[in-house]
């Protein structure tokens, strides 16, 4: 009995080591299970009734365009930027839900409201900058 303990010890702790080091890094990753950009957490969001929010991955440098936050909270949702815990892949899953969800919220309708306020910002601050001078 005492020659199976230390073995069964051992591969204990290097299951345990390898399941929180790796498998349950690897797996959240892959799968978003765990993190708060799963499918789950997106139908979860869309059932409180809170701000919804588009998430991208990476450092995203965006050319100011206006107040395109308060618009988006206006529309009652928001974006932002630097997820690094889950892959490409899952985030666009979570996206595709929020953006179904958002555009029930709002109907057609007001979703091109949206769109024609945004682009209408982004021409605005492109205009100037090309009629400042330098």
């Amino acid at each position: 009995m005492k020659r199976y303990i230390k073995p069964i010890v051992y591969c204990s702790f290097l299951f345990i080591a390898l399941y929180l080091g790796i498998f349950r890094k690897g797996f959240s990753y892959y799968t978003g299970i765990g993190t708060s950009y799963s499918y789950f957490a997106a139908q979860k969001a869309i059932r409180d009734s809170s701000v919804l929010v588009y998430y991208s991955q990476g450092l995203v440098h965006h050319v100011y365009s206006g107040n395109i936050d308060s618009l988006q909270k206006a529309y009652g949702f928001s974006s932002k930027d630097g997820v690094t815990e889950v892959s490409s892949i899952v985030l666009k899953i979570y996206n595709l839900e929020i953006n179904k969800a958002i555009h029930k919220r709002l109907g057609e309708i007001k979703w091109k409201e949206y769109q024609f306020k945004r682009d209408s910002m982004a021409r605005k601050y492109e205009i100037k900058l090309i009629e400042k001078p330098h």
